[in-house]
């Protein structure tokens, strides 16, 4: 009757522990928000420990080289240059061609520009969403479809983490960018939906093309670039402007073109994440710090200082293997399991118990004063 008295008394120790580690790791959860909150300029920068995948992923040994998305680059280029680019691309027969560039006022030389678009085969044309999108002056241009470019974050302070494959345009449904381009790809369309979708950043590069090696001395399409766009989709836009740049786990400053073709490879190879819920999340959390505690007051009484010392050593241990274990489901197998709450509870557990006993010795030595007295 003692043993089980005594191994009761500490499953209510391990729960009240649990419980507080829980406590405590929510609110330095709320204070690192709050402090980013604090430092950042214009709205919250959200912190997302699952952003470590990431990084920890794009820093692997072996990098990719997309095999079905080109950037071209016309940065310097007036609109009669970016009418010759869209001219050679369009000879070099791409899948398809997204156009990530708005003209808002009209030129003198837009008439080769607008027939260069025109002439374009599968063409995507960008628009911005909400009920007066942002569209270039001369739209619709027939033959042309339509792809939202906006990014999935409320300011240039937010780690543009997702992608959202529908938007609301006026009255109509439009695609992303990518989404429009894999549907000129694949010929069929694409799952609709405005629930965000992780993009997958990490170990994947794509082909640069300047402007400049699209067409020879004669003004003519190179064919010697031929091969690196024939049969790809291909985004024409400008690489290193400064108010197009984002942050995104892997890079603090990528451009908005660069983040189209990562949604894109991520449709066009299946490269999406299978997020565990929330409310997994937690429940892994709490029975692995319930069970940590348990067994750590069983090898406290079994033991002693030495049940305590080798707990110590466990709590290291497993928070290390946490670590690797999230890495991997995401690397290998792009199943996401947020084990922030996890870590933090391990981490805070030992504590949350030590305040709890310290707390019942104290009424309990108050009580016994007050029966002495």
């Amino acid at each position: 009757m003692i043993g089980f008295s005594h191994s009761l008394k500490n499953w209510l120790y391990a729960l009240a522990a649990t419980a507080a580690g829980f406590i405590l790791s929510r609110v330095v959860l709320y204070g690192l928000t709050s402090l980013a909150a604090f430092s950042s300029a214009d709205d919250s920068t959200e912190i997302n420990f699952t952003d470590i995948y990431d990084k920890v992923a794009d820093r692997g040994a072996v990098r990719t080289l997309s095999e079905d998305v080109v950037i071209v680059s016309v940065d310097g280029c007036d609109r009669s240059r970016i009418a010759a680019a869209i001219d050679a691309v369009s000879f070099m027969e791409p899948s398809a061609v997204g156009l990530d560039l708005f003209f808002i006022y009209p030129s003198a030389d837009d008439e080769a520009l607008i027939q260069a678009i025109g002439g374009c085969k599968n063409m995507v044309l960008p628009i911005t969403d909400g009920e007066t999108p942002l569209k270039s002056y001369f739209y619709p241009l027939s033959g042309c479809s339509y792809g939202c470019v906006n990014m999935n974050a409320s300011s240039s302070n937010d780690i543009v983490r997702d992608y959202i494959p529908v938007f609301d345009v006026g009255p109509d449904k439009v695609p992303c960018m990518a989404a429009a381009l894999a549907e000129k790809i694949s010929g069929r369309r694409m799952p609709a939906g405005q629930t965000p979708e992780r993009i997958w950043f990490p170990a994947i590069d794509f082909d640069v093309i300047e402007a400049e090696e699209l067409v020879d001395e004669d003004g003519l399409p190179n064919l010697e670039v031929e091969g690196r766009i024939k049969d790809k989709a291909v985004l024409i836009g400008v690489v290193n402007d400064g108010s197009d740049m984002h942050r995104t786990p892997v890079a603090e400053e990528m451009p908005g073109i660069m983040i189209h073709a990562h949604i894109l490879d991520t449709i066009l190879h299946d490269r999406g994440i299978n997020e565990v819920s929330e409310a997994l999340n937690l429940v892994i959390a709490i029975l692995c710090c319930l069970l940590f505690l348990r067994l750590h007051l069983f090898f406290k009484d079994w033991l002693d200082d030495v049940g305590e010392m080798i707990m110590r050593i466990v709590q290291f241990v497993l928070i290390y293997v946490f670590l690797v274990l999230g890495v991997n489901l995401y690397v290998r197998h792009h199943c996401l399991v947020d084990f922030s709450m996890t870590l933090l509870m391990l981490g805070f557990s030992l504590t949350a118990l030590s305040i709890i006993k310290g707390t019942v010795y104290l009424f309990q030595m108050l009580k016994d004063k007050k029966k002495t007295a």
